[in-house]
């Protein structure tokens, strides 16, 4: 497990208050606390430790290294990870299921990079596999380069693209069109949004949280107020919401994260996180008010998630923010 306890997050925020401290932390042999340094250096968008530190991460904080590079859009992590693709994880054969997860994520930072210099490494490491879903993971990274090589910044080929067969061009393609962030792409994303199934509306939420762009901020509050989305089905789509509105940031989206919970009585704990870490200590009132009500609509981990907003809130009066949960919604543990 790589979430701290809440009183090991305590500790943490404690002991690593600045980004020299978290580069040290970095290397720490407790996995959690190297998990939780990288998630905070990308918080205070200090990439230089985290690439300094990536050609010798290990996991799980070398994953969450990259990631935090990613939303950061630091390209040089690309020739990084590029390398070790090349020296380390694609030497030879791979028969380990765990080393295959990690080449997964590693593919998927190279296409978020766009970093097209790390086709010939994957190209010739295909016909070294045995294993078919790594080739088929390694063959649909090739095609996802070649389209980020082709297209670049095209936002008419990009808008094609969302539309294609396959479910993995097109989180590719939403990704791209925040990148390019023309009014044609936004125009895009938002006329496609209602029309989209749960799966690709929450690629375009992480799209938009990814890139923080503030010109889909409209879809992003559509999901937090409108009650057609307050469904228990679609609590991951107001918690990516959520996740997005934080990213963006600014009053009017600390605004529609406030609104928010108080419209759904604080049940979404994820939504109420992000709030309190956007509005701070104004955030205080609102968390009170809704602590009681939250209890009417049960749930089997709202006391695990009492325990989480207390301890905002008791971070909040002590003048702190509990930058450690300043991660991705299913980041956040609730169980």
């Amino acid at each position: 497990n790589d979430n701290l306890s809440f009183n090991q997050e305590v500790t943490f925020q404690a002991d690593y208050q600045t980004p020299t401290a978290l580069a040290e932390a970095l290397t720490d042999p407790a996995a959690q606390v190297a998990v939780r340094a990288a998630a905070h250096l990308g918080v205070l968008d200090a990439g230089a430790p985290l690439l300094a530190a990536l050609p010798s991460l290990h996991s799980p904080a070398l994953e969450t290294a990259f990631e935090q590079l990613v939303r950061l859009d630091d390209h040089r992590a690309g020739a990084i990870l590029t390398e070790r693709l090349a020296k380390q994880y694609l030497v030879g054969t791979v028969t380990d299921p765990t080393e295959r997860v990690l080449i997964e994520r590693i593919c998927q930072a190279l296409a978020d990079l766009a970093y097209v210099r790390a086709s010939p490494v994957i190209r010739e490491a295909i016909p070294r596999q045995t294993d078919a879903t790594l080739i088929e993971l390694l063959s649909l990274t090739q095609r996802k380069l070649g389209m980020v090589e082709r297209l670049g910044n095209d936002t008419a080929g990009w808008i094609t693209a969302s539309a294609d067969a396959d479910p993995a061009i097109r989180a590719l393609a939403w990704n791209r069109l925040a990148v390019i962030a023309t009014a044609d792409a936004v125009q895009r994303m938002t006329q496609h949004f209602p029309l989209a199934d749960k799966s690709e509306r929450l690629e375009i939420l992480r799209a938009i949280a990814k890139r923080r762009l503030a010109t889909a901020s409209a879809i992003v509050a559509q999901v937090l107020t409108d009650p057609d989305f307050d469904a228990a089905l679609l609590a991951e789509l107001r918690d990516a919401a959520a996740w997005a509105a934080w990213r963006i940031g600014g009053p009017e989206m600390t605004r529609t994260l406030g609104q928010a919970v108080e419209r759904r009585s604080g049940r979404d704990a994820r939504v109420a996180v992000y709030f309190a870490l956007a509005a701070g200590r104004d955030a205080l009132p609102m968390l009170a008010a809704v602590r009681a009500p939250r209890f009417r609509y049960l749930l089997w981990t709202r006391g695990r998630e009492q325990e989480l907003l207390d301890s905002l809130v008791r971070d909040l009066r002590g003048g702190r923010r509990s930058w450690a949960l300043a991660i991705p919604p299913q980041e956040i543990s609730l169980n």
